[in-house]
């Protein structure tokens, strides 16, 4: 993992608008929202980072190098996965509700 930080967002969009393009055009022509392709500001989204790396003519790792390997491969991870052995919610002690919630009729 490279230690330069990442470019701000603002200079991503810059670099954009100075090519002539947008978020707004990219989402349109790739058939995604606005909203999907503003995430890469926030979280890991290789395919969104993708597109807008290929509309500013470098890879991505150039534009987020804390997400990637040295290699240019997207940092993967697991996430929500429990280790092995650990208690899974199946065998909870937890009880289950079952039934409506809320108002009982009297």
């Amino acid at each position: 993992m490279d230690m330069t930080p990442d470019w701000h967002w603002a200079d991503v969009k810059s670099g954009l608008e100075k090519r002539g393009t947008n978020l707004t055009v990219l989402a349109k022509k790739n058939g995604i929202s606005l909203q999907a392709l503003a995430g890469a500001a926030r979280k890991r989204a290789p395919r969104m980072q993708s597109i807008i790396a290929k509309a500013l003519g470098v890879h991505p790792s150039i534009i987020w190098p804390s997400r990637y390997h040295n290699n240019g491969q997207p940092i993967r991870y697991k996430v929500g996965r429990k280790p092995k052995g650990s208690p899974t919610n199946a065998n909870s002690t937890m009880p289950r509700k079952s039934g409506k919630q809320g108002k009982r009729g009297k």
